[in-house]
């Protein structure tokens, strides 16, 4: 059955909309969406979160009471073989080959490093932006290096959640609410010096089968303590079979993505006075409004549960618009306000 509403199924209303993002975002959308064939919306949520790690902490918005960066962490939910991993892959692509560049002139320093015989001479270091599978402590490391922030991406985020205290019980839930909220942490260990991860940005994408998502995410440690209240669930309601087909990503699409990404990369937003977006005019009326809304749902419910979504929800909110103002200049993908 086909639900209508103002004269358009339940299915075209449920989807994420895009016409406030540039002419050339929305193509590089569709052309992935329609090669792949796949849901818009999983194409929508990675190119949301690589955006993200891609401008980190070099900007932030405020609505004049609270600052924010653009960190989410984002779950695509679909059924095994509806292609989802494909194009997330491919919105990844730019910040891998950046990775790898990155890499080679690590080695290359490190070689040089070890042949120095300066014993003041610093050790390099690998300053990467993707991050998979690792344990609490070399991921506390990788973001206490990390100036900018990290986007650590499981394509079964299953993985990433099963090991959650496996390595040690000492807080790691605890450690990985204060990384979203960009909270100071602070790790002593007997065998190490202490760690100080100032300000630390990470984003999080994943995917995962509808079949063990309860499982997954709806077990006692996850539940009742604010982590599943963080995420982004992407949950396309049509899934439609990928056939075969020749048809592959433009050149064209390939190189404005890979750009756009490495536009934001090496933009420096504080140095042109751009470092924080406020909320004004317009936007911090509906802002104020939807942030009302919420706070009503909170007050009339029992559901502890949806009460913490309901709160984490006006934070999400305003990391969503920031990216969504990056992504929304209609002069083109570059970084330019």
């Amino acid at each position: 059955m086909n639900i209508s509403v103002n004269n358009k199924t339940l299915s075209d209303v449920l989807v994420l909309p895009i016409d406030g993002l540039s002419a050339n975002a929305q193509e590089i959308i569709r052309e992935v969406s329609e090669v792949y064939q796949c849901s818009r919306d999983i194409v929508l949520a990675a190119m949301f979160s690589a955006v993200g790690v891609a401008v980190g902490k070099k900007i932030r918005i405020s609505d004049s009471k609270y600052f924010n960066y653009p960190c989410l962490w984002a779950c695509a939910v679909a059924p095994s073989g509806s292609n989802k991993s494909t194009p997330v892959r491919f919105i990844l692509q730019p910040l891998k080959d950046r990775d790898a560049n990155e890499y080679k002139a690590y080695r290359e320093e490190l070689k040089v490093f070890k042949d120095s015989k300066d014993e003041h001479k610093e050790r390099p270091i690998f300053r990467q932006l993707l991050l998979s599978d690792s344990t609490p402590e070399a991921r506390n490391q990788v973001l206490s290096t990390s100036h900018n922030g990290i986007l650590l991406y499981r394509d079964e985020i299953k993985g990433f959640l099963d090991d959650i205290g496996r390595y040690n019980k000492s807080g790691e839930v605890s450690q990985l609410l204060s990384v979203f909220d960009s909270d100071n942490i602070v790790i002593n260990r007997k065998s190490d010096d202490t760690l100080l991860v100032e300000e630390p940005f990470m984003g999080v994408l994943g995917t995962i089968q509808p079949d063990v998502l309860a499982d997954t995410f709806g077990n006692d440690l996850l539940m009742n303590n604010g982590f599943n209240q963080r995420w982004l669930f992407v949950y396309p309601d049509e899934n439609p079979s990928a056939m075969y087909s020749e048809k592959s990503i433009s050149k064209e699409v390939r190189e404005a993505w890979s750009s756009y990404i490495n536009a934001l990369l090496d933009a420096d937003f504080k140095a042109g006075g751009c470092d924080t977006v406020y909320i004004i005019d317009e936007a911090k009326r509906l802002y104020i409004e939807y942030y009302n809304e919420l706070q009503v749902k909170k007050q009339s419910t029992d559901d502890s549960y949806m009460c913490a979504v309901y709160s984490k929800l006006q934070i999400i909110v305003e990391r969503w618009a920031l990216i969504t103002h990056l992504l929304g200049d209609n002069t083109g993908m570059s970084c330019r306000y």
